[in-house]
């Protein structure tokens, strides 16, 4: 918003600076000018607005992309398929001498060019697709046309877990100064990376092991993204579940650390000393409800740490309970979002250059 206040106070002062005030020159080095020439009030008012329409979308896009933020969208293989497709591997062929002679008279002159076709290696491709609740791969070819069945996509069952990155607009993570982006909570303990690594088309490990004897991590993986198979696409869900020997302020922090985490997460925490006992557990989430964490806490201090058990008890919970937050609700956010250097200088600059050499041109310095 102080960039916008910014570009009218400019705009006001430059309009000023061309008519209250007349352009009074002298002669000076190697150049002459008339002199008290006043300027067109239009060219001005044209100038000024495109400076400031230019400015002001370089500093919209910087706003937008202080926000860009990535979540995981999870649900099921519903089929697979090969299908065909057009051929994707072009040459050029019927190569031929093309002379032309533009001009006439004197001025007339030839050249010769080599014109050629775009041909094809096959009539068609194959592409070996798997179709989901949220989205289509395809699987690698492993012959040039596509003919031969790949391994992996023999490999591919019907309900098999299925997960994506996909792109939205975080107002929280842009607002640097607001008290839900957590940006001031000091951090004293190593943080792990938000797991957004996918890995073999469609799988991601949702499971961080930060320092404990945790067992089977794979298998909690598995028990997790196939939880997700049908509740990610209902409930637009992830789940994250998160190890550690740390004490429990460790969860506070990563809180912190990963802003809350996305709008469709809930990220289990769990501290254990040996790996088969939870010593503590926090859920963070950016849900209304709060009586899903205490029943997720509550129930998960009860049991052994066995991936199949927990997963199922924490999905049953949050099937009846969770009720994922619109970041529509955050929209007012962006209002605060804290543009970069970059993007402010260069919108300046987009606004001033413009101008200047406008001015240029009727002093003229340029032509």
């Amino acid at each position: 918003m102080e960039y916008a206040i910014s570009f009218l106070i400019l705009s006001i002062l430059v309009m000023w600076l061309a008519f209250a005030v007349p352009i009074t020159t002298r002669t000076g080095g190697f150049y002459r000018v008339p002199i008290k020439q006043k300027l067109p009030f239009w060219e001005v008012f044209g100038i000024v607005v495109f400076g400031a329409v230019l400015g002001m979308s370089i500093i919209g896009f910087g706003m937008h992309s202080e926000g860009m933020d990535q979540e995981v969208w999870n649900g099921q293989v519903t089929g697979k398929a090969k299908e065909r497709t057009s051929c994707e591997h072009s040459y050029s062929c019927n190569c031929r001498p093309s002379t032309s002679c533009p001009g006439s008279g004197t001025s007339r002159s030839c050249s010769t060019t080599t014109v050629c076709d775009t041909c094809y290696e096959h009539s068609h491709d194959y592409n070996w697709t798997v179709h989901s609740t949220i989205d289509n791969f395809y699987i690698s070819r492993i012959d040039r046309q596509g003919n031969h069945e790949p391994p992996r996509w023999t490999q591919v069952a019907i309900k098999d877990p299925v997960s994506k990155v996909r792109s939205f607009n975080n107002y929280i993570k842009g607002a640097h100064s607001n008290v839900l982006n957590r940006a001031g909570t000091k951090i004293t303990f190593p943080m792990p990376a938000y797991p957004l690594d996918v890995y073999d088309y469609y799988k991601i490990s949702r499971t961080i092991n930060v320092d404990t004897k945790l067992f089977n991590p794979d298998v909690w993986d598995y028990a997790i993204s196939s939880a997700l198979r049908e509740l990610g696409p209902s409930k637009q869900l992830n789940m994250v579940f998160v190890f550690t020997k740390n004490p429990e302020e460790y969860a506070d922090q990563l809180n912190a650390a990963w802003l809350g985490g996305k709008k469709n997460d809930v990220i289990t925490v769990i501290g254990t000393q040996d790996g088969k006992t939870p010593d503590w557990v926090r859920v963070l989430s950016r849900s209304r409800s709060e009586r899903f964490k205490v029943d997720i806490r509550e129930a998960v201090m009860e049991m052994a740490l066995e991936p199949g058990p927990v997963v199922r008890t924490v999905s049953n919970i949050l099937e009846k309970q969770f009720n994922r937050r619109e970041m529509a609700e955050f929209e007012y956010l962006q209002y605060d979002a804290v543009v970069p250097f970059w993007y402010a200088l260069a919108a300046y600059l987009a606004f001033l250059f413009p101008l200047i050499g406008y001015f240029l041109v009727k002093k003229g310095i340029l032509s």
